[in-house]
């Protein structure tokens, strides 16, 4: 099957482009995102602990509410017990793109 152009990959054209992609998704992943995620849990670790101190998770503070400005759940923000699902389904479309990207290759 052609896509828009007559030129078909020879086998070692599919294993350098797929070695490619592995290397390009193994940097991507494992250092580049993971620096990420690091980062971005130390900043809600501060900020949680910044609202704590500023008692956004205490009710009865600012008004006569029986709950807190801020849910509870929130105080957990960047540690392992938060419920945060940002990275796992940005590690998941990667994971996707990545096999779909492979599997092209090697069709094609």
């Amino acid at each position: 099957m052609r896509l828009q152009s007559k030129i078909i990959l020879t086998r070692p054209q599919k294993i350098l482009a797929i070695i490619g992609i592995a290397t390009a998704f193994l940097v991507l992943r494992f250092v580049y995102l993971e620096d990420l995620r690091k980062g971005f849990n130390g900043q809600q670790r501060a900020a949680a602990r910044l609202e704590k101190t500023l008692g956004l998770f205490t009710s009865g503070i600012f008004d006569s509410s029986d709950e807190p400005i801020y849910p509870k759940s929130w105080e957990k923000a960047g540690t392992e017990e938060s419920n945060g699902q940002f990275f796992d389904s940005t590690y998941a479309l990667l994971y996707v793109g990545v096999v779909f990207l492979v599997i092209t290759i090697l069709f094609v």
